[in-house]
């Protein structure tokens, strides 16, 4: 899953892995990526072509994931509660 892609590469991916649930726009996304380098997030790997910067995940970035799933699930949990769920 983890592997360098430039940007519509990704907006494609994201678009395809929620099955058409969420479609970014190249300004949202540019925007992201550029904020999530600035954190050490993600990382370029490669400009060979100015036109197509690459992009992957640092470790931190994964640990940060992580994290992030992790909150999104508890809240989850506590919805499912709140209106009588499992």
């Amino acid at each position: 899953m983890y592997e360098d892609r430039h940007g519509y590469a990704i907006m494609q991916f994201i678009e395809q892995a929620t099955n058409g649930r969420l479609i970014l726009g190249a300004g949202s996304l540019y925007g992201a990526l550029n904020s999530l380098e600035k954190k050490g997030w993600i990382k370029i790997t490669d400009i060979s072509d100015k036109r197509r910067k690459k992009f992957l995940i640092t470790e931190q970035g994964k640990e940060i994931a992580k994290q992030e799933c992790m909150r999104i699930k508890d809240l989850s949990m506590f919805a499912e509660k709140i209106i009588g769920g499992k």
